[in-house]
């Protein structure tokens, strides 16, 4: 009897834990941000409903005067960006890593992003 009690609670929190990876919420949820930063590739977001739970909270830029950002995350698939400005309000969704489109130029310079990292595509 204990063996099916704790083989029913095994088999409920795993799938618990496959419906959420990482806090990312369904593919399909459409998100409102604003481009914080944007050099050579290396592009920072801020989700800019202050109800979004995910994203890198508290996260220091060191290049910018020390500023601290709350729910920023840098767009994993740069090479999918397409051109826009820093301070940009862009609506976007999280969708699931793809590594074949990640195979274009970027330009050498460096700035500092936070340690996470969403796959987006925007919404036009």
């Amino acid at each position: 009897m204990r063996f099916l009690v704790f083989g029913i609670f095994g088999l409920v929190m795993l799938q618990l834990c496959a419906c959420s990876r990482n806090g990312v919420e369904a593919p399909e949820r459409v998100y409102a941000g604003k481009v914080v930063k944007d050099v050579c590739g290396n592009i920072m977001v801020q989700f800019t409903n202050e109800s979004v739970t995910f994203g890198q909270f508290g996260w220091n830029d060191p290049m910018d005067s020390g500023k601290v950002y709350d729910r920023v995350f840098k767009v994993a698939n740069p090479c999918t960006w397409g051109k826009r400005d820093t301070s940009s309000n862009i609506v976007f969704r999280l969708i699931a890593p793809n590594s074949s489109g990640q195979n274009c130029a970027m330009c050498l310079a460096f700035t500092s992003t936070p340690d996470t990292a969403y796959h987006i595509n925007v919404v036009e």
